[in-house]
């Protein structure tokens, strides 16, 4: 802990200087995000930034031989990282429900709900970050932003919410409403976060693929999977989200989804 704190304090006092992060800050924000995040979260840096994957088959995997070889053991958590076993989970809808449970048999409930939340998609949040954006520059898309947002609402919007326009930052309008705005040339761009001691343009993309929907970690260890409210994972992405805002200096995070 000391020692990436340490390294975290090099980048704040350093990060003025370059118009990118290089490698070291990088890797002192991951230390500093891996001291407080859970430990089914993994990160693997990248050419803009990180990347951080909800992986709990990686962290039983590290456990089980950290438990095996006990003071033995010297082998790193991150070489325990490995993109065959990052977990899929289930991104299922919150504006309808699953199967009732049925009167007459539990084993066709039991079968329904395995089929409900049927494995489709990754946890991983992408951190990205540029040279500081201009306010001009910020200013001119965020007006673009805004013109969209007046054409699309023209009409009534179905199965979403207006808050998909209150933060340009977190998310965007998806593609199916570009049949409403396709008088213009240009569609809706993201706006950067800024830090209070980084000086750089920081981009979250978060992890869902449309809105209003929730994860369920899919165990295939256990059967049961459904009924277990450690594998619903929308308190634990969200302690994430709050964590990786927190240590990027980022203060006026919001999540919206």
């Amino acid at each position: 802990m000391y020692k990436s704190f340490l390294v975290l304090i090099f980048t704040v006092c350093f990060s003025t200087l370059f118009s990118q992060l290089n490698s070291l800050q990088k890797s002192a924000l991951i230390e500093a995000i891996e001291e407080v995040i859970s430990n089914d979260w993994f990160i693997v840096e990248t050419q803009k930034g990180f990347d951080i994957y909800f992986c709990r088959s990686c962290q039983k995997a590290y456990r089980k031989e950290l438990d095996s070889l006990g003071h033995f053991f010297t082998k790193e958590r991150s070489k325990f990282f490995d993109f065959s076993l990052v977990d899929s989970v289930c991104y299922y809808p919150t504006v309808s429900n699953p199967p009732y449970r049925r009167p007459d048999s539990d084993s066709l409930f039991h079968l329904d709900m395995i089929r409900y939340y049927e494995k489709n998609n990754r946890v991983v949040f992408k951190i990205e970050f540029e040279e500081k954006w201009k306010k001009s520059t910020y200013d001119s898309v965020f007006r673009n932003n805004e013109i969209l947002k007046t054409e699309i609402l023209k009409q009534p919007i179905y199965k979403t919410s207006n808050r998909i326009f209150s933060d340009y930052r977190f998310l965007l309008p998806d593609a199916r409403f570009k049949d409403r705005t396709n008088m213009y040339s240009f569609y809706f761009q993201k706006l950067p976060y800024s830090s209070s001691f980084l000086n750089q343009s920081i981009f979250i993309y978060s992890d869902k693929p449309y809105f209003f929907c929730d994860a369920m970690y899919v165990d295939l260890e256990d059967q049961f999977f459904y009924k277990k409210s450690v594998n619903r994972l929308e308190n634990e992405r969200k302690k994430a989200l709050k964590i990786i805002a927190l240590v990027l200096g980022i203060e006026d995070f919001e999540i919206l989804d």
